[in-house]
């Protein structure tokens, strides 16, 4: 197996610091060698505990390239409260190495507040885009700064298709006045 790039042992050293070892992990490792996406990505996997009520997944290897069109590197987080069954945490790792693979398969990239449609989100079979938005902590984890270069973490909200409207439409501080006002948990399904 080849040593991971530097900056993907950096962001690993702090997922381990911020969440413990992760309860399993899936790698993605593609053989297409004309592919832009980074290759491998993993997924972390950290399941429900007494103190943390939340099954939360995590990329590592998307940051090895700066998404095109764009200086950022990222990696990206997703949270479903409460345990899943199996077949819903096979579609959720699926779920995040497809969202880890569309900024460079599409010439794209994602930033904070972006939306993107998304037909199919695990464990939330009502909403149909998703909204990238920083931690909610306060502080908030959004960034990891390695030896080199900034890595943001790029937190996936599931949004339904009139969330996502609103966002269109209305713009960010609406769509987040209407999550303070309803009081959604963004980790909770719906």
């Amino acid at each position: 197996m080849e040593k991971a790039a530097p900056i993907v042992q950096e962001v690993y050293a702090e997922y381990l610091r911020n969440f413990g070892e992760p309860s399993f992990s899936v790698r993605f490792d593609g053989n297409d060698s004309q592919s832009k996406v980074p290759n491998p990505i993993d997924i972390f996997v950290w399941l429900p505990t007494p103190d943390v009520d939340v099954t939360t997944f995590s990329t590592i290897g998307m940051c090895v390239d700066k998404m095109p069109e764009s200086e950022i590197r990222a990696e990206l987080q997703f949270g479903v409260r409460g345990q899943l069954e199996e077949a819903d945490l096979n579609e959720a790792v699926k779920f995040m190495a497809n969202v880890a693979a569309t900024p460079f398969a599409l010439n794209t990239y994602f930033d904070y507040f972006h939306t993107i449609p998304c037909p199919t989100i695990p464990a939330f079979p009502s909403c149909t885009g998703i909204l990238f938005h920083p931690s909610l902590g306060d502080p908030g984890w959004n960034e990891i700064r390695t030896s080199v270069d900034l890595v943001k973490l790029l937190q996936i909200f599931p949004i339904t298709e009139a969330e996502y409207q609103m966002r269109q439409s209305e713009g960010m501080d609406a769509l987040i006045n209407h999550f303070v006002t309803n009081d959604i948990d963004v980790f909770s399904r719906r």
